[in-house]
């Protein structure tokens, strides 16, 4: 075997080993990247060893990334006296690009990536075309066709940089790995996680299950109680932790920056449910402390606002304030029949009020055992119950209010001399009757003196309900805050921003040699990921929300009597994992 001369003015050679002797060895494509040096007598030995490295277990997991195996590269030679490294073999001397090499517990790693830590589908819709224009553009025969050009810098490249060290450790001890330092928890679980993975993928059946059954014709239990979709989060949680501790224990059949992916979004979900469960015991205790003031309180509040202000506000509403002249019988029929429903449900709240106390200690229990995201999703299923009127109110305000703007579309098209084509689903020309006009005449009469009581009617629930579904999207926010919040991630950036790479660049620098010589080489340096993407959840469900809850959109909706529904909960819930890399969960 014989060392091939090179033409290569510039290598990636490891920080640290610029003044040491020996045969390099590495890769030469896509670009000549120098992984370590071997100090062996002769260039057999070299390449013997390197071979044994290669049949490495750890190293054959890295082996594609890296697109083939290392070879011996030349034979470098450090004179101490010059303080300068030269490659004996090569006839041209080339320019060193120095790169890190990290240490194997470090999780620390090059990625160009910079969505490496969002979701695939939400990247791919944004930013990169589709498979459909992709593929098209690739059979465009009117496009010149041009050379591929590909840079020798690119991600496999990378993928180089990372493995270097790990290559130099699997020649040493062939059994090392990339591991890091709190991977002895995980070896300590791995057994209890195996006993228990069984019964928690039965559990998590026997809860999706029960959250599939039918509660309305359209609705089932989990789109309706928060609760029951917080547990599902929980036990979802659960499996993902139950699958991915085997994969993180035995490392894998993957590179350092899956690895290292998968490890933050697997700890950071540990760490998002203890500070769930550390909180939620703080707001439990209080709870617990203080259940008799607040519930005091509380029914003060649900007495004041869900019972006489409203009372008041229809009563109002039928004695003509402000001059508003509607229409008394139909004035009276509303206020008699909503004010009848609310002093029904005050009955039915009166029985539930002495026991405000004990429920509100349940919810300091669920929230000591649960978490903070449980008490969460309480409250909502709780607000949700006890408006239950003013949405029955809505309901049947908005059913008329809305029948009564189709009313009114049908009798223009009357003047108009026009009729609605149901077959063609369009509006034609058609001639009516005098008997047809006079009745319609009538029908209209009677719709514009009634319609303002029922606008003024459906305007007061409709406001309502609005109040209501804003504090329930609140709290969904808050909910999603405390399940998904990138807490470990951030600690991350904070602490160490190589372990969450959001590109590279190339920094010059200058080494002191033994002689007080300075050197100036150019190093590879990561570029922290953006906080926006660490966030990225919260853009994105502050996007949902703004978009559900835009005043326009709900305002042309209050108008056309159309139903203001909440925003679904599975719009707000993410991927547990925090990353698109771990698998769906």
């Amino acid at each position: 075997m014989t060392i091939h001369r090179s033409s290569t003015t510039t290598i990636f050679w490891p920080l640290g080993l610029t003044q040491k002797s020996g045969f390099c060895y590495g890769w030469r494509r896509p670009a000549c990247c120098v992984a370590g040096v071997l100090d062996t007598e002769t260039e057999e030995d070299a390449a013997r060893v390197l071979e044994s490295a290669c049949t490495a277990p750890a190293w054959r997991a890295l082996r594609d990334s890296c697109e083939g195996k290392p070879e011996i590269l030349a034979y470098c030679e450090y004179d101490a006296r010059k303080d300068k490294l030269r490659i004996v073999s090569w006839k041209t001397q080339p320019t060193l690009i120095l790169y890190h090499r990290h240490p194997l517990s470090s999780l620390r790693f090059y990625a160009f990536d910079t969505t490496l830590f969002a979701p695939l589908p939400l990247v791919t819709a944004n930013n990169s075309p589709s498979n459909a224009y992709l593929d098209s553009q690739t059979r465009d025969f009117t496009r010149p066709s041009r050379p591929g050009l590909e840079s020798a810098f690119n991600q496999t490249t990378l993928n180089q940089f990372n493995a270097s060290k790990l290559l130099e450790a699997v020649i040493t001890d062939s059994s090392a790995r990339m591991l890091p330092a709190t991977a002895a928890i995980l070896f300590s679980i791995s057994a209890l996680t195996t006993l228990l993975a069984q019964p928690i993928h039965t559990l998590s059946r026997i809860i999706k299950s029960t959250g599939k059954v039918p509660v309305t014709p359209l609705s089932s239990l989990s789109d309706l109680c928060a609760v029951v979709q917080q547990i599902d989060v929980r036990i979802t949680q659960a499996e993902y932790f139950v699958t991915e501790i085997p994969h993180l224990r035995n490392r894998g059949e993957s590179d350092i920056t899956n690895y290292a992916a998968r490890y933050t979004s697997f700890f950071n979900t540990i760490w998002t449910i203890l500070n769930d469960i550390t909180f939620g015991m703080a707001f439990g205790t209080f709870l617990i402390e203080n259940a008799s003031p607040l519930a005091e309180i509380t029914n003060t509040l649900l007495h004041k606002y869900l019972i006489h202000d409203l009372i008041y506000t229809l009563l109002w509403l039928d004695s003509w304030p402000a001059g508003l002249k509607l229409n008394t019988e139909l004035s009276q029929f509303y206020s008699h029949m909503f004010v009848s429903l609310v002093r029904l449900w005050e009955k039915g709240l009166g029985q539930v009020t002495p026991h405000t106390a004990g429920i509100i200690y349940v919810l300091g229990v669920m929230s000591t055992l649960g978490g903070m995201s449980l008490a969460i999703s309480a409250v909502m299923d709780l607000v949700a119950i006890s408006t239950v009127h003013i949405y029955t109110c809505y309901f049947f305000t908005g059913l008329i209010y809305h029948r009564m703007l189709k009313t009114a579309g049908s009798l223009w098209n009357l003047f108009r001399g026009k009729r609605y084509n149901v077959l063609r689903n369009r509006v034609d020309s058609w001639e009516y009757d005098m008997d047809q006009l006079l009745f319609g005449t009538i029908l209209f009469t009677l719709l514009a003196f009634l319609f303002p009581t029922v606008l003024v009617y459906y305007a007061l629930f409709a406001i309502s309900r609005f109040a209501i579904l804003l504090l329930l999207a609140s709290m969904e926010f808050l909910l999603a805050l405390v399940n998904h919040f990138p807490l470990f991630a951030l600690m991350l950036s904070v602490k160490d921003p190589w372990r969450l790479p959001g590109g590279v660049y190339f920094l010059p620098k200058s080494f002191k040699g033994k002689k007080g010589k300075t050197n100036t080489h150019l190093v590879i340096e990561n570029q922290a990921v953006p906080l926006s993407l660490l966030f990225f959840q919260y853009m994105e469900l502050s996007k949902i929300l703004a978009r559900h809850y835009n005043p326009l959109r709900l305002a042309w909706c209050l108008l056309k009597g159309e139903y203001l529904g909440g925003i679904s909960r599975y719009e707000m819930r993410y991927s547990n994992t925090g990353t698109s890399r771990a698998p769906a969960t």
